[in-house]
């Protein structure tokens, strides 16, 4: 693009030192065109003022290549907007807040089907612990359960589970991660949603 625009600046500059009212035909079609294009007091000026100009005219171009270089490297507002905005918005806390309380029951859900992870997870390491819930809700929290620690048969039958300190612990940890995970994609979600519906 620069290397360009300095040919154009050339070019014009060609033209303004070339003799405009000569009938000869010039060696080089694109000078011509821009010959006629030439301001008259420019064709008039002095030999150094033509040189200043061409000089400024050149300068004129480059930083205007830096110029468009530079604003290249800057995204365009709407892709910020829808790329970045959602993404800077879940680190605050103030914002995590503000979805916790507008989409309340949201959070709520996705809290008790952790909780139901948590409860089968002590239900199934306790042996004298009997199972409390069943169906679809159980069902769920085998599948997270399942899902964090494939190496164990969560799903099926509820049956008990034999862990040591360190398994239980390894587990526990699992499923608070989980959680925390789940929140953070839910906030996510929710925050891209809200970016994209606001006015523009």
């Amino acid at each position: 693009m620069q290397a360009r625009n300095t040919e154009v600046a050339r070019l014009h500059w060609s033209a303004v030192m070339a003799d405009t009212t000569a009938t000869s035909t010039q060696p080089v079609a694109n000078v011509q065109h821009v010959a006629a294009a030439v301001p008259t007091w420019l064709a008039q000026a002095s030999a150094e003022q033509r040189t200043r100009y061409n000089l400024l005219a050149e300068q004129s171009l480059e930083s205007q290549v830096a110029v468009q270089r530079l604003c290249s490297r800057f995204e365009a507002a709407d892709t910020f907007i829808e790329t970045r905005l959602a993404v800077a918005l879940v680190d605050q806390s103030y914002w995590v807040l503000y979805l916790q309380k507008v989409f309340d029951m949201q959070f709520k859900a996705l809290n008790a089907a952790w909780d139901d992870a948590m409860l089968l997870f002590d239900e199934a390491t306790d042996p004298l612990e009997p199972f409390s819930f069943s169906g679809s809700r159980l069902t769920e929290a085998q599948a997270k359960l399942q899902a964090l620690d494939p190496a164990t048969q969560w799903e099926g039958v509820p049956r008990k589970i034999t862990l040591d300190s360190q398994g239980k612990v390894q587990t526990y940890k699992l499923i608070m991660k989980g959680r925390e995970d789940a929140q953070q994609a839910l906030v996510l979600k929710l925050s891209n949603e809200q970016v994209v519906a606001a006015p523009r």
